[in-house]
């Protein structure tokens, strides 16, 4: 249920005060009251909270959405923890009823991510993250179409306190005041790299890629998908808004993603969208094979064997899993090319109909790990990944996005990305290995891959300065 108020924004404190004690005493149980917001970036605004937990989520130029605190969080692990997620949620969507206060009422919605995979290595980076979560906002700040609103998600219990109320107009209050920050003064201090470590080192990555190698060749791999990471220790903390305002100017149709837990911030301008699901209408993509844009290196993608068979092996995998799922999934007879900054891919879009339209988190718990960031057979593959790995993974290539009390939402794949926690920064990027890989140059891929965040942290040449 939502209602539309006009409010004079001078008088928003009393007006919030008075609304919040009239829903106080309505029968419904769950509650989000939406305001009018002034343009800021989104950038600023993820940083406005440093002390609470915060999601980034940007599609397109001008349209984002900014989640900043938790009115309720949901958590799972292992097998099962998507349902487990969908059933805590579900009790912040029954009862509910949206305001609106000089702007539309807004539905809630959770917003997170899963890891990776459940298992953890030692000692794991990823300490601040959980294996997989997602959270109502206590704040969700959107903009879209020249327009921003505020919207506070609170419950009964919440707002029948005087001073919890008291703080959530506050908030409010602090949100809507915002002003876009003068940042042509800001510090421009060049940031320099004391160390960088490679895992794998570039002589350990070509023993991994012969490894799988001997397996196509065996029968018992069609694909696997092996990551590096780089570690890189500054000599100072890297600016976070000028990455994120560099990661948003730079997307050309990659979604930009930000996550805060505590002092560690996973972000990423990924190419890849895990899947959509709005009512009936279901979407998921194959992006698999890439080539540097450079020269005609793009369109040789359309007819470079290797290439075409890693793609033709994620295309087939993804429908069958569909197809699993009573689909029918609709194929393009060939694939087309994407490009991205630095990197273009081959890529199919597919829509799935007949399906009995799962929880778009199921979808994508079910998806995931496509064969694009896992393998085939995906058992074996993962076991390939694990012994061969000696990072954890954490949320790097898992499935990130929201989900609202319809089952309706959007993931996409946690791709071109980044941990930064003080001073440390760690990158991901993954090849796609098959039959005709060869190590130097999926070393290279990877190193293209790289280039998105490096070139967002201001680090046009990396030194090589790796201890192994």
């Amino acid at each position: 249920m939502s209602d539309s108020l006009a409010v004079d924004t001078t008088a928003l404190p009393t007006t919030l005060e008075r609304v919040l004690a009239r829903l106080a005493l309505t029968k419904n149980r769950n509650f989000g009251i939406t305001v009018a917001a002034p343009i800021i970036p989104p950038a600023q605004v993820f940083l406005a909270l440093p002390n609470e937990a915060a999601m980034l989520w940007a599609t397109a130029p001008g349209v984002c959405e900014v989640a900043l605190g938790a009115a309720m969080s949901c958590s799972g692990s292992g097998h099962g923890r998507a349902q487990t997620i969908i059933e805590r949620a579900d009790l912040a969507f029954r009862d509910f009823q949206g305001v609106g206060l000089g702007a539309a009422a807004i539905e809630p919605r959770f917003f997170g991510g899963l890891s990776y995979a459940s298992a953890r290595k030692n000692e794991s980076s990823w300490s601040s993250f959980l294996d997989s979560e997602f959270a109502l906002p206590r704040l969700l700040y959107r903009a879209s179409a020249n327009r921003a609103a505020v919207t506070l998600f609170a419950s009964k219990h919440e707002i029948r306190d005087p001073a919890l109320r008291a703080q959530f107009v506050e908030a409010v209050q602090t949100m809507t005041q915002l002003v876009p920050q003068d940042r042509s003064r800001m510090s421009r201090e060049s940031l320099l790299i004391e160390q960088r470590i490679d895992t794998p080192d570039r002589t350990q990555w070509g023993r991994h890629v012969l490894d799988a190698c001997r397996l196509f060749e065996e029968g018992q791999l069609e694909k696997a998908v092996l990551a590096r990471e780089i570690l890189l220790i500054c000599n100072r903390q890297p600016d976070i808004q000028s990455i994120l305002e560099q990661l948003l100017g730079r997307a050309e149709g990659s979604v930009c993603f930000a996550l805060r837990r505590a002092s560690a911030i996973f972000l990423g301008a990924t190419p890849e969208r895990l899947v959509s699901r709005r009512g009936p209408q279901i979407s998921t993509e194959a992006l698999a094979g890439s080539a540097a844009n450079s020269g005609e290196l793009p369109e040789q993608l359309l007819s470079d064997t290797k290439n075409q068979l890693e793609h033709s092996l994620v295309v087939r995998e993804i429908v069958a899993r569909l197809q699993r799922l009573g689909a029918d999934v609709s194929v393009p007879s060939a694939p087309q090319l994407r490009r991205f900054a630095g990197l273009s891919h081959l890529y199919t879009s597919l829509q799935a109909r007949k399906l009995a339209s799962p929880h778009v988190l199921t979808l994508a718990d079910h998806l995931h790990p496509t064969p694009a960031v896992g393998g085939i057979p995906l058992e074996r593959a993962l076991e390939f990944i694990f012994a061969h790995e000696a990072f954890d993974r954490g949320r790097y290539a898992g499935p990130v996005g929201w989900f609202d009390g319809n089952g309706d939402g959007e993931f996409a794949v946690a791709l071109r990305s980044g941990l930064l926690s003080g001073r440390e920064v760690r990158l991901y990027a993954g090849a796609g290995l098959v039959q005709g890989s060869e190590p130097d140059a999926e070393w290279r891929e990877t190193d293209l891959k790289f280039r998105s965040l490096l070139d967002a942290l201001g680090l046009t040449r990396v030194p090589d300065l790796s201890r192994h």
